[in-house]
């Protein structure tokens, strides 16, 4: 050893390393030099990639959050051998995000000491609690986009007059195709069930109430004298009904306005619980 040399460098096989694993997933080690300080002190910084698993949520897809431990300690080494203590950490100092699909919003330590059935001595584990934001992909407008505006269109469905039947259905039907391919197309790589799959019962829904409007145009019968007078009245004519398809045709436009109006906060609620 050179004279006044303040640090000496071994190969890991040369002096005791600590046995520290991930318990929650693997690793893989690349191993360095250990450095050999003259006051004593050893370090071994390894080049270290992580893999740990993560239950993740789609409930908000794709502006969903998700929390992700990381837990590691020794494997066979307890307290009375080894000590764990976590390492000053600094966001943006000490950590670099580079993943194009997520944030790092923030990263908290937790420390632990257990006590084992198989053992008299504790040992102890470090956990880091990762919180992940989506950083949203093109995806995002792919999916919601059409989603907004096929509800759009279905409510159209309710301004086509009952006696086009085979226009609003056939609108309907076409606005059904249009999700399924949808689904079929980017379900898959989004994951954005719980925004796909409403809109699909929406228009179901209101395809189903279409097909029960449509039928009143079959009733025989005089129709409610209330809803007549209320089609005959300025309010009909703000909602634009008309009377060429007689009194049964005016209660269905008078109920088309109304579900069209129902299925309007029900799709802005439906959009609202996924911003």
């Amino acid at each position: 050893m050179a004279q006044n040399q303040e640090v000496v460098t071994f190969s890991p096989d040369e002096v005791w390393i600590p046995d520290i694993r991930i318990y929650n997933g693997g690793q893989d080690v690349t191993r360095t030099l250990v450095l050999s300080y003259y006051n004593g002190t050893v370090r071994w910084v390894p080049l270290i990639t992580v893999r740990s698993k993560c239950i993740l949520s789609h409930d908000h897809y794709p502006v969903d959050t998700q929390a992700c431990n990381i837990t590691m300690g020794s494997w066979t080494q307890d307290n009375s051998s080894i000590s764990i203590m976590p390492f000053p950490y600094t966001q943006g100092k000490h950590f670099q995000n580079d993943n194009p699909h997520w944030n790092v919003t923030s990263i908290k330590r937790h420390l632990e000491t257990k006590i084992y059935d198989c053992c008299k001595n504790p040992y102890g584990t470090l956990t880091y609690l990762l919180r992940l934001s989506r950083r949203a992909p093109p995806l995002w407008q792919v999916v919601w986009g059409p989603c907004v505006a096929l509800c759009l269109l279905t409510l159209a469905m309710f301004w086509v007059p009952p006696s086009r039947a085979a226009a609003k259905l056939g609108l309907g039907g076409a606005i059904t195709v249009a999700l399924a391919v949808l689904v079929a197309k980017d379900i898959a790589a989004t994951h954005a069930e719980s925004l796909v799959f409403p809109t699909m019962l929406t228009v179901a829904a209101a395809i189903m109430t279409e097909v029960a409007v449509v039928s009143l145009l079959r009733v025989a019968g005089p129709a409610p004298s209330l809803l007549v007078k209320l089609a005959n009245s300025s309010v009909g004519t703000a909602l634009a009904i008309t009377a060429g398809d007689g009194e049964w045709g005016m209660v269905a436009q008078i109920l088309d306005r109304l579900l069209c109006l129902v299925f309007l906060v029900a799709i802005v609620a439906q959009q609202a619980s996924h911003d």
